[in-house]
């Protein structure tokens, strides 16, 4: 085998090893918060070596935000789809990722329940989270502009309901099946509620247009 060839390969099974480590920390992450993960259980349910691990993303921190930088390039077509099209399409693109979401949102309510203890520090990747949550206020603003949703609601709060909406399942799963009596990663859940918050934005928009003219 040429020195190319061998080098290809190498860089071949590096990314492997690299994608495979990211894959088990996601599913770790998720299944129990930061601050409980050990690198020692992800190096060994991903079958790497540990300073592996740490040659790669130099410590577990960093392995969480590459964990982060992952959920942010999944949903970085669905945030740029949604800043270029109507509130509508905002819901549409909404429920069509939310069958499929719940490990990500998992592993969000587990950083909001250990953010109380660190308030203090900053939020990992705050720049790159921010500018993608901000695509979805924007599209609530740009339709007040347009009078498609009331001028007098606060998008900012607007957008947080919506965002909140779609993590309570994941965050409250015993309330949601309670409620419900449905698990919280049932697609009927993630359906039922978006179809609530579509009523809502539609009667909302409905209320914006100009009434006809008296009888």
């Amino acid at each position: 085998m040429s020195s190319s060839s061998t080098r290809a390969s190498t860089e071949s099974e590096n990314a492997s090893a690299r994608e495979r480590i990211l894959d088990v920390a996601v599913e770790e992450f998720s299944s129990k918060g930061f601050a409980a993960v050990r690198i020692d259980s992800i190096a060994a349910r991903a079958n790497a070596n540990k300073q592996l691990i740490y040659y790669y993303f130099s410590s577990k921190s960093g392995l969480y935000d590459a964990v982060l930088d992952r959920l942010v390039d999944t949903y970085r077509p669905v945030w740029a789809a949604m800043r270029e099209g109507t509130i509508d399409d905002m819901v549409r693109l909404r429920t069509e990722r939310a069958r499929d979401g719940i490990t990500w949102r998992r592993l969000l309510a587990w950083e909001g329940l250990e953010y109380w203890e660190n308030r203090d520090s900053p939020v990992h990747r705050e720049d790159i989270r921010k500018a993608a949550y901000d695509n979805q206020r924007e599209v609530l603003e740009h339709a007040q502009q347009s009078g498609a949703f009331p001028a007098d609601v606060d998008a900012r709060f607007a957008s947080l309901l919506l965002i909140f909406a779609s993590l309570g399942p994941a965050a409250f799963p015993q309330i949601t099946k309670l409620v419900t009596g449905l698990e919280p990663d049932d697609p009927a859940v993630a359906d039922g509620v978006d179809q609530v918050i579509a009523a809502l934005l539609a009667r909302a928009s409905e209320d914006q247009r100009p009434s006809g003219p008296s009888q």
